[in-house]
């Protein structure tokens, strides 16, 4: 017989975990007289250095910061405008880069109890009768 709410409740649990870990993937990209650069959300932090030029990170809640020389740490899914040179450091890749994944790996353990549940609820009146 075929236990489908284990495998339900495991996906749910594997889900879980895989989008609390951050793995220690970084990448190096570099930017040469963009006009506009997206950062990937699916990058837990991000290091602009800028070597020539002048740029503006623009933020998801629409506030800037013009970095001309140095180097700044930021947070992703911001917007690099500006021309120049430009190297991006990115740390710290997520396989689930949203909220959803919660919603997804909850989901599926509720299910698959309810789906054991069900089974053994069946289980046992089949045993009395």
């Amino acid at each position: 017989m075929v236990r489908v709410g284990i495998y339900l409740i495991s996906l749910g649990i594997l889900i879980l975990v895989l989008g609390e870990i951050t793995f220690p993937l970084n990448t190096t990209i570099h930017v040469n007289n963009s006009s506009m650069y997206v950062i990937p959300p699916w990058y837990e932090r991000a290091k602009v250095s800028v070597n020539s030029g002048s740029f503006l990170i623009v933020y998801r809640n629409y506030t800037y910061i013009l970095l001309v020389k140095g180097s700044i740490t930021i947070k992703p899914a911001s917007i690099l405008y500006g021309l120049g040179n430009a190297s991006i450091l990115l740390e710290g890749y997520k396989i689930f880069y949203n909220q959803s994944y919660i919603v997804v790996g909850i989901f599926l353990i509720i299910v698959g109890v309810v789906v054991e549940i069900l089974k053994l609820k069946r289980r046992g009146d089949q045993q009395f009768f």
